[in-house]
């Protein structure tokens, strides 16, 4: 993870090169400015949104027999737009999420993350950049139950190349690092070792307007995994593949989002076990019965393992990380609003673990029921009770368990 003073120093330098090359940009075409927040500051355009809640939770540690605690958390979530000419724009995103348990003092944790974005129109031409910074301490996976620290640095460039009838064509390169704590382990694992990697993803994506309201955009995708903390006995390097087509709906179509699928790729030789299998990314909302209206969000792909495989000491194991989630939202009389949802995860390894019953058939699962019921307190504040539950099932020794949570909730947003 780059140092605090260097990535203030690249994010300055990449607003002055932007701003440089927008002012240029902006005496060939002169284009009006859009409005890209829910309110203005000066020159900036925000928008806010901050989830919360404060209850019950009856299993802190994700463990057989749980332990409850008190807590209370905040998911504030801050977009900005910075207009610097009309052929010039830097975004920002970011946020402070702190986590409070009243007795488990070592589980509280504040998470941090932020991310800068330049954008310059230059004719048919828009070439963008990001930088961006986190350090988190929540649970990233289902195979991992403890709170962990983890850092991760993102640097992404690329360019949009518009023909007509909205057609365009994208290509970029990004690249995320991630570090886990040096300290922790799972299953008689480094987590750190297993996982600590520099990711580069290549991608080729064309947009093509079906209709007014939905876009087809065919892509493909070349993934490099470079392990920072190989083992002697395991390959440094893991290349895969994506090749997949999404639909996109804009606000006025019937459903609004976005529905990705296609190939995910491990070739033979790259220290993992040979796959070809299904991708999908979706996340939808659409108008239900009774007024309500229906999201949806599933994703399905391939995940690196801290847990090792048996017999297999030179393949790093790999599984596949399936979720699907609905939720139901109501507006109701009296300026209440019903939320209902459920959900199911999964982790489906692809080789054999040690220690599973039976050998080689290892498959960890959370079943989520989650409801809630709001009153809006004006138009920028909702407050009520939230449930929620889960129940995971899982072969190995100690990792099968049931957690709820209970307590107010809400959102603020402007």
């Amino acid at each position: 993870m780059m140092s605090a003073k260097r990535y203030a120093h690249q994010v300055t330098s990449f607003a002055l090169a932007t701003m440089l090359f927008g002012v240029a940009a902006a005496a060939e075409e002169p284009s009006p400015t859009a409005r890209y927040g829910t309110f203005r500051l000066g020159p900036v355009y925000l928008s806010l949104n901050a989830p919360f809640a404060l209850g019950v939770e009856s299993n802190v540690y994700n463990t057989p027999q749980g332990l409850s605690d008190r807590s209370a958390s905040i998911t504030p979530g801050l977009q900005a737009v910075l207009p610097l000419t009309r052929h010039a724009r830097l975004r920002g995103t970011g946020g402070v999420v702190p986590q409070y348990f009243h007795r488990e003092k070592t589980q509280r944790y504040t998470d941090v993350f932020g991310e800068i974005r330049g954008e310059v129109d230059a004719g048919p031409l828009t070439a963008f950049g990001a930088l961006g910074g986190a350090r988190y301490r929540q649970r990233f996976s289902l195979e991992v139950d403890e709170r962990l620290h983890r850092k991760a640095s993102t640097e992404i460039f690329g360019g949009t190349l518009r023909f007509k009838r909205r057609v365009s064509l994208t290509g970029s390169r990004s690249t995320v690092t991630s570090t886990f704590d040096q300290a922790a382990e799972l299953a008689g694992q480094s987590v750190s070792g297993s996982l600590d990697r520099k990711s580069i993803a290549r991608r080729l994506e064309l947009r093509l307007p079906l209709t007014r309201r939905t876009t087809l955009a065919p892509w493909a995708e070349q993934i490099e995994d470079r392990f920072l903390r190989p083992s002697p006995t395991r390959k440094p390097l893991v290349n895969s593949q994506r090749y997949g087509i999404a639909l996109q709906f804009n606000e006025l179509a019937f459903m609004t989002g976005m529905v990705a699928a296609g190939l995910r790729h491990f070739g033979s030789n790259e220290g993992v076990k040979p796959y070809d299998g299904l991708f999908i990314s979706a996340n939808v909302s659409m108008p239900f019965v009774l007024k309500s209206r229906l999201l949806l969000a599933i994703g399905r792909d391939v995940d690196y393992a801290v847990t090792p495989a048996a017999g297999a000491e030179e393949l790093r194991n790999t599984y596949v990380n399936s979720t699907y989630r609905a939720e139901m939202a109501f507006e109701l009389p009296w300026r209440l609003a019903a939320r209902a949802g459920g959900g199911y995860s999964e982790a489906q390894y692809l080789l054999p673990v040690a220690g599973s019953s039976p050998l080689g058939s290892r498959r960890d699962h959370v079943w989520l029921e989650q409801g809630a019921l709001l009153r809006h307190l004006g138009s920028h504040l909702s407050l009520g009770i939230q449930v929620a539950h889960e129940n995971r099932v899982s072969p190995a020794d100690g990792r099968t368990y049931q957690s709820s949570r209970i307590g107010l909730g809400g959102e603020m947003h402007f």
